[in-house]
């Protein structure tokens, strides 16, 4: 729900699209609290390639973890799964939390096209 109530509200007027990228980077972020530094960073910097991928037009996104020894059990669950870009039961995407031990999530999204992909 966070993340489709900040698109929905990206679209509002007076907001431009950096300030909202801004707000999610943020708000995402501090999920990671006590998170290192670089860890933040990366984290913000996937938020960022989420929200260009929702402006090409893609609707839905296929999880694709690392498969190695270091995936964490949720990561190797989702693995291969499709899910809505904006869907607001999903409150994790790939690369923007913090997996097992003290590492960010290096699974990433596959956006998927109607037409294309479905």
């Amino acid at each position: 729900m966070f993340f489709r109530n900040l698109f929905s509200s990206r679209k509002k007027a007076g907001s431009s699209a950096n300030e909202k990228l801004s707000v999610a980077q943020n708000e995402i972020a501090n999920r990671a609290l006590g998170a290192k530094t670089e860890h933040i960073e990366r984290i913000k910097r996937n938020v960022a390639t989420r929200f260009r991928i929702l402006e090409t037009g893609a609707s839905k996104f296929r999880w694709s973890s690392s498969n190695d020894e270091k995936v964490c059990d949720f990561c190797s669950e989702q693995d291969g799964k499709v899910f809505e870009l904006n869907d607001s039961s999903e409150d994790f995407f790939p690369g923007e939390f913090i997996c097992k031990g003290d590492q960010v999530c290096r699974c990433v999204i596959v956006p998927m096209f109607k037409g294309i992909d479905y």
